[in-house]
C-alpha cells in the first residue's frame, strides 16, 4: 500500500488590506517551536489569516524592529 506524505505543518499566512479584501500569501519565517510567525512589518492597515492541517489561535501580535511577531498556540 501506497504511502501517503505527512500533512504541511508549517501555518500559511495569508495577507489583505481590509477584512473583506483579497488575500495574498505572504512571505513568513515561521518557527515552530517557539509557536511564532514572523512577516514584514506592515506600511499600512493589514489582516491576517493563518491557514494549517490543525487548529491555531494567534495569542499575541509585536512589532519587533522591523518584524511584525505573531504567536499561536
Amino acid at each position: 500500500m501506497e504511502q501517503h506524505p505527512a500533512p504541511e505543518v508549517f501555518p500559511k499566512v495569508w495577507r489583505a488590506t481590509s477584512a473583506e479584501g483579497t488575500y495574498q500569501e505572504e512571505t513568513a519565517i515561521v518557527d515552530v517551536g517557539r509557536q511564532e510567525i514572523r512577516v514584514s512589518l506592515p506600511a499600512g492597515p493589514a489582516f491576517f489569516k493563518l491557514s494549517a492541517c490543525r487548529y491555531l489561535r494567534i495569542t499575541g501580535v509585536v512589532a519587533e524592529e522591523a518584524e511584525l511577531v505573531l504567536r499561536y498556540e
